[in-house]
């Protein structure tokens, strides 16, 4: 993993974003593997109010004119 920040959404202290930037599809794969994200997933169950939602994101390279779009 390359990255990882935790955010609290603006106006809401209950809501957060963990944001994490793999270097790797296999990496993230490798890391669910691990009995800890097993753990800590499972602990969520009972601790959070609402489960927890993943979103994939893909970064949107610059086009030869520097447009993103």
């Amino acid at each position: 993993m390359s990255l990882l920040t935790c955010w609290k959404i603006q106006n809401d202290p209950t809501r957060f974003v963990l944001y994490e930037n793999w270097n790797s599809q296999a990496a993230l794969d490798a890391h669910f593997q691990q009995p800890y994200v097993n753990q800590v997933l499972q602990s969520y169950e009972v601790t959070l109010a609402k489960p927890i939602e993943a979103t994939s994101l893909h970064k949107l390279e610059p086009l030869a004119n520097g447009s993103i779009f």
